[in-house]
């Protein structure tokens, strides 16, 4: 009797453990953010609340609620931006190369392409500054935006809801060229996508080439996210690299932004008219109210651009050849799991052969049998 109301009991908690994660309101006590290349992680604890988890035709998207960093949108398993200090990234991608621009231009109108972006918050931000024209909002997921609007109101409805801004929901790529084709020109290109999935063509030599064409050659400029400062100094290298390949003035900067992987995260500026990290680069922020501000500002600005030594020589690396490997430290507990798979294998190596010790030996012997008969 007692085994039969454990058996139920274990199977009512089965039940709940694989339908809880599908249900609206579901409360977890951790949220936990891996980056597998470098085996470390990140975690929101406390009472996290799923509101919403929808699977697109792209990406899965979901949004949590937690007490001390408020909404938060995760895409495909990766943290994409809290309340409580999505100000940050937005700041910084968005008025950098505002600043520059309107710093350069006399009576700027300006007008700027977003490529991702669905969220409504760099957009949000552009609309801060008075001289912009026009703002194209280029994102492949109307989830996202949807999302966003119900969510983050203060990002998405203050973007979609101004005269100023077109969205449109295709391919950054497709969007891209076919702007090129029709002579279109920007002041400032925007790239503010994920790191994976859907954007992955967003990552080539060709599309970085059509947004250099598609900036206006006398005082453009393209702005993209990256990765980790501090954890993937190789790759903002390569991604300089390419860059430079392509622009006469490049220069990775950076942000503190405590919810992203290792709190230091890269961005990329390039030009063919405008080098930002030059001292005789003017910078205007006039136009900028403080107040509605929680990060940006014309000393953030210029500190953004002292990149730490890593990044200095991993960049100049990319420019003398390859980025050699980093060296790997060797532990006990690799020296235990080299031991565990070898132990493994010969065990599997010793079973399997007398499995066919013995299949050998009935086959023999049904040989020997089927002869006597």
């Amino acid at each position: 009797m007692r085994r039969g109301i454990a058996a139920v009991l274990a199977s009512v908690a089965l039940y709940r453990a694989i339908t809880a994660p599908l249900l609206r309101g579901y409360v977890r006590d951790e949220l936990r953010f891996t980056d597998a290349s470098v085996g470390a992680s990140f975690s929101i604890q406390g009472d996290v609340r799923l509101l919403e988890s929808v699977s697109s035709p792209f990406q899965h998207i979901q949004i949590y609620a937690h007490s001390f960093f408020g909404k938060i949108m995760v895409i495909d398993g990766d943290l994409q931006l809290t309340a409580r200090d999505e100000c940050i990234y937005h700041e910084m991608i968005a008025h950098v190369p505002l600043s520059l621009i309107f710093a350069s231009e006399r009576n700027p109108k300006v007008d700027v392409l977003i490529i991702g972006g669905g969220d409504g918050g760099v957009c949000s931000e552009i609309l801060k500054r008075p001289g912009v024209r026009a703002v194209t909002v280029c994102d492949i997921d109307s989830e996202v935006t949807r999302l966003s609007r119900k969510h983050f109101p203060w990002m998405a409805r203050k973007c979609f809801e101004d005269d100023r801004v077109k969205t449109v929901h295709e391919s950054g790529e497709v969007l891209a060229e076919r702007l090129l084709a029709r002579n279109h020109s920007f002041d400032v290109v925007i790239v503010d996508s994920t790191e994976f999935g859907a954007s992955t063509p967003l990552f080539s030599d060709d599309f970085h080439v059509t947004l250099r064409d598609l900036v206006k050659p006398k005082g453009g400029v393209v702005v993209i996210n990256l990765t980790s400062l501090a954890w993937h100094a190789g790759a903002i290298g390569r991604a300089a690299q390419r860059n430079k390949d392509i622009y006469r003035h490049v220069a990775p900067f950076g942000a503190s932004i405590p919810t992203y992987m290792s709190g230091h995260y890269g961005m990329l500026v390039s030009s063919d008219a405008i080098d930002a990290t030059s001292s005789q680069t003017p910078i205007y922020v006039d136009d900028l109210d403080s107040q509605h501000l929680c990060y940006y500002s014309k000393a953030m600005h210029r500190a953004a651009f002292a990149l730490p030594q890593s990044v200095r020589r991993a960049i100049q690396v990319q420019r003398q050849g390859s980025l050699p490997m980093e060296p790997h430290v060797y532990t006990a507990c690799d020296l235990i799991d080299c031991a565990c798979v070898a132990i493994i294998f010969i065990g599997a190596c010793a079973g399997l052969e007398r499995v066919m010790t013995t299949k050998i030996f009935f086959i023999r012997k049904r040989d020997k049998s089927t002869k006597i008969h």
